[in-house]
């Protein structure tokens, strides 16, 4: 990852410079997202996606957070080059969450 944005109803928070990094890794039914935060604390979760073309579907079957688990966060998906921009709005614990992210392609 090399942007991340989130908004709720009461706080916004944008970053492009990260202690450490994010990754998400796919296969061809499965993801995989797993970062550390700035303290060294794991988080992540895993499932399967899926992609129409347009949109871009995360269906979550293990989360580090728990309110995540069972959700399928649809995301507005676009390619430019070797960047990944995703965004979208879901709901965790009954608060509206927006969240913009650019991901770099690694090989």
């Amino acid at each position: 990852m090399i942007y991340h944005k989130h908004v709720t109803a009461d706080t916004s928070v944008e970053n492009s410079q990260f202690v450490n990094s994010s990754f998400k890794i796919f296969t061809e039914k499965h993801f995989s997202l797993s970062n550390l935060s700035e303290d060294n604390q794991f988080g992540g979760h895993f499932g399967k996606y899926s992609y129409d073309g347009k949109t871009y579907t995360e269906h979550i079957k293990y989360s580090s957070y728990k309110p995540l688990i069972g959700q399928s966060p649809k995301f507005k998906s676009k390619m430019e080059g070797d960047k990944w921009m995703i965004e979208g709005v879901f709901e965790v614990e009954g608060e509206e969450f927006k969240m913009k992210e650019t991901w770099q392609r690694i090989e």
